[in-house]
C-alpha cells in the first residue's frame, strides 16, 4: 500500500520530472546534473525523500561519467 506522506508525495514529484534510473546520453546526463544543482543549493533543508532521491541520481551521474571518461 502506498502511503501520501509529504516525503513519498515529494520523491514521486522528483521522479515524475526526471526518472532516476542509468543516464544513458549527454542530454539525460546534462537534465540530471540541472535537477542535482537545484537539490545540492537546499543543502541541509533537504527533505528525506530529497535526499534520497539525491543520492540515487548522483549514483547514476557519477555511472554516467566513468563510463565516458568525464572525470
Amino acid at each position: 500500500m502506498a502511503s501520501d506522506r509529504p516525503d513519498d508525495l515529494d520523491y514521486r514529484e522528483l521522479v515524475a520530472e526526471f526518472s532516476p534510473g542509468p543516464i544513458q546520453d549527454d542530454q539525460s546526463y546534462r537534465a540530471a546534473i540541472a535537477i542535482l544543482d537545484r537539490l545540492f543549493h537546499l543543502d541541509n533543508r533537504r527533505t528525506p525523500a530529497q535526499r534520497t532521491y539525491f543520492r540515487d541520481l548522483a549514483r547514476h551521474a557519477h555511472e554516467y561519467e566513468r563510463a565516458t571518461h568525464r572525470i
